[in-house]
């Protein structure tokens, strides 16, 4: 499900853990429950490339969303070069991100 509790924004970008890769940073946090942010760096400004970054996240998550066993809140930010990337990169970067979430 969706991230939308701004309490609980607040606490992860706050005591959460961040992974930083080229295309997107996830912010992390363990809890009693699984769900997620997406969001779009501030230093991309148009609103099209915005939605376009918010999209392939999305899309990122709904392929690896098997792959995440332990209940957790993440915040998925993406950066300017997910929109130059291809699908299995993005796979691959999320992977590494899992296998040290662990």
């Amino acid at each position: 499900s969706i991230l939308r509790s701004s309490k609980d924004i607040e606490i992860l970008f706050d005591q959460g853990l961040v992974f930083k890769s080229r295309s997107f940073d996830v912010f992390f946090r363990c809890s009693e429950d699984c769900k997620v942010l997406f969001a779009a760096s501030k230093k991309i400004r148009k609103h099209a490339l915005k939605s376009r970054c918010k999209r392939l996240l999305r899309e990122l998550y709904r392929r690896q969303q098997a792959k995440v066993h332990r209940p957790m809140h993440l915040a998925l930010i993406a950066k300017e070069p997910i929109l130059l990337a291809n699908p299995d990169q993005l796979d691959v970067e999320f992977e590494v991100f899992l296998a040290s979430a662990q």
